[in-house]
């Protein structure tokens, strides 16, 4: 005769399932009136704040929210590219390869600076590239940059050597170690990065520079949302907002960076899809006379 055993509740389980119900939201399910955003790796806050200023100049009064969790990059890009996917919206480097899954916005929101790349070397390395001037001199030293980051396919196509790691921490880990000489990071994340690191510093004779642009993305199916986003960065940057916003978060870096004492290393990016706005010259950051005054303004 079978023995049918009486299982009695555990609370333990009864809270896992309201915590498993309590998350169905952050896996996929998107809250009427919200537009989630991955919460990105030693991420900086411009990308969201701009994007919260374009939808209030397209009239649009949805909340951003970031992902309670912090996504790597390619982690983001398969999760907006999903029917219900955990993100709505992301801020990335764009290539011709992730524009043929998704869907940009091409307005570079960052002015190309992710393609003024600075080298962080250990401090006892400080005058390491004291003596390079070109790109041929530049091939003697390895870099290290993130697996997933299109900058890895564009060091590489210029004959550099390149080692490749798989999180945003193992980027300086690798630094500091020795197994590589430096880190090529932009301009917009050089210094933000080094906070708290000990043992890492910038280094000051050169900068690496090719055209390269950060868009929005959204899910193919999203066009109204990159309509809305669209629409409200024309604005922005017709009334001077978008400007004021890039300069308070990035002027500091630029200035320190003296980039008028380094020596520029240009390297050609082939994954520059062609669409990219370069005849919209107001749209990137040159180091010239009109960013000199904007950075005035500053101080």
């Amino acid at each position: 005769m079978p023995v049918f055993a009486i299982r009695r509740p555990r609370p333990w389980r009864t809270l896992l399932r309201f915590c498993a119900l309590a998350c169905l939201p952050l896996a996929g399910i998107a809250l009427a009136g919200e537009i989630r955003y991955p919460r990105e790796e030693g991420g900086n806050p411009y990308p969201f704040e701009l994007l919260e200023l374009a939808l209030s100049k397209a009239g649009n009064t949805d909340k951003v929210v970031q992902t309670p969790f912090r996504m790597m990059q390619d982690r983001a890009l398969l999760e907006i590219g999903l029917e219900g996917g955990a993100v709505d919206i992301m801020a990335t480097m764009t290539s011709t390869e992730r524009e043929a899954r998704l869907l940009p916005i091409r307005i570079p929101i960052t002015k190309g600076l992710i393609g003024w790349r600075i080298p962080v070397v250990t401090a006892e390395r400080r005058r390491l590239f004291g003596k390079v001037s070109n790109l041929t001199a530049l091939k003697g030293f390895q870099a290290v940059q993130g697996h997933d980051w299109p900058d890895l396919k564009i060091l590489r196509h210029n004959g550099l050597r390149v080692h490749s790691v798989s999180s945003y921490d193992s980027l300086f880990n690798t630094l500091s170690s020795g197994r590589v000489d430096y880190l090529p990071l932009s301009l917009l994340e050089a210094h933000h990065a080094l906070k708290g690191r000990k043992g890492l510093v910038i280094d000051q004779h050169v900068v690496l520079h090719y055209p390269a642009a950060i868009y929005y993305f959204v899910n193919p199916r999203n066009t109204a949302l990159a309509e809305t986003v669209r629409r409200g960065l024309e604005a922005c940057i017709a009334d001077g907002s978008f400007d004021r916003l890039f300069y308070r978060h990035f002027g500091e870096a630029i200035a320190q960076a003296r980039l008028s004492e380094r020596t520029v290393i240009e390297l050609d990016n082939p994954y520059l899809p062609a669409s990219a706005p370069l005849e919209r010259k107001g749209l990137w950051f040159r180091p010239d006379e009109a960013t000199r005054r904007q950075l005035d303004r500053l101080h």
